[in-house]
């Protein structure tokens, strides 16, 4: 954004030199008014219209081309100028027919293109009925006409390169704006994700501990010891996400922890881990999917058994839960709630599948599919681990 801002400056800069070198051209006239035939009253006359035009065009010319589109466009000093230029260059000969062309210019800087357009072409006929006036040969006419249509064209273009880089000026703040804005949602999405498993887990195996404290200590300590390192970990990736360097996660892991957790729920959990390395991006994602589902079977299902079933072959790779709660009949995450509709955002971007609902022998299946490699080759329809 800011070298769009330098361009628009150097843009704003580059007009003002080209206004200011333009204004040597007034010499003409203010030499035609010392050195020119003209009665006293004329060169009165003259030298203060020439004042008046200078003063009404020159500051609406320096902003015409960055104009904000909500001001009103300069038309009354547009008007006086074309008047003056007409009536200064009837009255003191055709030298001062060159403030017509610096009211051309104006028209056409001044005016946004579809009115600035017709304008330049009447202050261009302007010109020619000035010259014709004034008894000037065909040439002469034809030139000045010519020439003035041209400055004025000129002044056009410019004001609407100037509108494209206000244009896109804004476009970058606003794709700044949906930047941040995104980043919030991911940061949220992630927190949510991190911190619903973790505090799950903590909850959980702080009940268990606190049934066993009497019954079995010994027990009740090595709960007490995984509720530590739960929250040491839980912290070291709130640390990670907030630094925004946070790594992949660990599949195997997850799917440790996922044991671990369920254990403390009283859920029996049957596990086939995968056969084969898989890469990084997708061992996250199918990570984070165990992480989900586990929260949900935990917090939501009511479950007495967890089948996790990670696949993989040549072109893609899979992980299936499946519990044989009343997660799918019920409320909460999974029915929809943000943890799935994080985790379908994050499986959409990988170009996978998604599907969570009720299993057809009754419980809750969430499966998540997503290519190995090249997503044109991969069959991410099919489904079911075992298809």
């Amino acid at each position: 954004m800011g070298a769009q801002r330098e361009g628009t400056s150097r843009l704003r800069l580059y007009w003002r030199f080209s206004v200011l070198i333009n204004l040597g051209f007034l010499g003409y006239p203010g030499y035609d008014l010392v050195t020119g035939q003209h009665s006293t009253a004329a060169r009165v006359a003259g030298g203060v219209g020439l004042v008046v035009f200078v003063v009404l065009y020159l500051p609406a010319l320096l902003a015409g081309p960055f104009r904000d589109e909500t001001e009103p466009a300069p038309v009354p000093h547009i008007v006086a100028c074309a008047l003056l230029a007409a009536g200064l260059s009837v009255g003191m000969g055709l030298t001062w027919t060159t403030l017509l062309v610096y009211t051309s210019q104006l028209t056409g800087a001044a005016l946004r293109r579809s009115a600035g357009v017709p304008a330049v072409v009447l202050v261009a006929v302007l010109t020619a009925a000035t010259h014709s006036w004034m008894a000037a040969g065909l040439p002469s006419v034809a030139w000045a006409a010519g020439y003035t249509l041209v400055i004025g064209l000129y002044a056009v273009a410019f004001r609407w390169i100037a509108e494209t880089f206000r244009e896109l000026d804004r476009a970058r703040s606003e794709l700044a704006r949906l930047a941040v804005a995104e980043e919030r949602l991911r940061f949220a999405r992630d927190l949510h994700d991190l911190l619903g498993h973790s505090l799950s887990v903590i909850a959980l195996k702080s009940e268990l501990a606190s049934r066993l404290l009497d019954r079995d200590p010994a027990r009740a300590g090595a709960e007490v010891r995984d509720i530590e390192a739960v929250s040491r970990q839980a912290l070291a990736e709130v640390r990670e996400a907030v630094s925004g360097y946070r790594g992949s996660a660990d599949l195997a892991a997850e799917l440790r922890r996922a044991r671990s957790a369920l254990a403390a729920a009283g859920v029996a959990a049957e596990i086939d881990e995968p056969a084969a390395a898989l890469p990084p991006d997708v061992e996250a994602l199918l990570a984070w999917t165990v992480r989900e589902g586990t929260t949900n079977i935990v917090r939501h299902s009511g479950a007495s058994r967890v089948t996790i079933r990670v696949c993989t072959d040549g072109a893609r790779a899979e992980v299936e839960l499946l519990d044989d709660g009343t997660g799918g009949r019920g409320t909460g995450d999974q029915a929809g709630g943000n943890g799935l509709h994080g985790l379908a955002e994050r499986v959409t971007a990988a170009a996978g599948a998604l599907e969570a609902g009720a299993a057809p022998g009754g419980g809750f299946r969430l499966a998540v599919r997503v290519p190995k490699g090249d997503v044109r080759k991969a069959d991410v329809r099919t489904t079911g681990c075992g298809s």
